[in-house]
């Protein structure tokens, strides 16, 4: 499932943005089977992508 800590609200997004993929995965940015974590039925590692340019 998810982790314990939302690390949606205790990381800004401006932040997660210089992290790494793989970490930015890791904190949550990403869907995991079956469709876990989807954002608005897409995965939210492309939110990060679309609000920084």
């Amino acid at each position: 499932m998810r982790q314990e800590e939302n690390q949606y609200l205790a990381v800004p997004m401006d932040v997660v943005r210089e992290y790494p993929e793989e970490l930015q995965r890791l904190l949550g940015y990403d869907v995991c089977p079956p469709f876990l974590g989807w954002y608005e039925s897409s995965n939210p590692h492309t939110l990060l992508a679309e609000r920084a340019g």
